[in-house]
């Protein structure tokens, strides 16, 4: 959501520049899976077809200057979005499959220099929800700096009951 919302703006204002950003990147994707067929199991007959087509994409040379912006974080400051961009950071820790997001599922004693693997998470703090509800909050409180009378003074509030549930 918030990604998409950094995006928005961009694709909002280069349109078709950012259209044809957005197509060359995706045709990276796809040639970056042509190419892991060389040690892996292959497309065949209409499939590899249709990928290559896709791979094939024409794009106007004076457009590339718009695959900076494929960067959430090029994006975010060219169009002052900063604070959803901290935002989206701390989504992604979060819920991304990363090290942060396996917080809850080990275990480590430093002392005996070992860990312990879980198989149901233990919240041992409210790090991943209380995330989720900052980040909710920062979208929320960026889209009231544009809109002052969105929520009249209830993110406040919120900000408040987040501060006392995390602690």
């Amino acid at each position: 959501m918030l990604e998409h919302a950094i995006a928005l703006r961009w694709v909002v204002d280069k349109r078709g520049s950012a259209a044809q950003a957005l197509l060359r990147d995706r045709a990276n994707g796809y040639s970056r899976f042509q190419a892991a067929q060389h040690s892996g199991w292959r497309l065949e007959g209409e499939a590899a077809e249709l990928l290559e087509r896709a791979i094939a994409v024409e794009t106007d040379d004076d457009t590339r200057i718009e695959d900076r912006h494929l960067a959430t974080l090029h994006r975010a400051q060219t169009y002052g979005l900063m604070n959803l961009y901290q935002a989206w950071l701390i989504e992604t820790w979060s819920t991304h499959a990363t090290f942060v997001s396996a917080e809850p599922y080990f275990n480590v004693d430093d002392d005996a220099a070992k860990a312990r693997l879980r198989r149901v998470p233990e919240w041992e703090v409210n790090s991943v929800p209380g995330g989720v509800a900052i980040t909710l909050h920062s979208a929320l409180a960026c889209y009231e700096s544009m809109v002052p009378e969105a929520f009249a003074g209830r993110l406040e509030d919120a900000a408040n009951e987040f501060e006392r549930i995390m602690t």
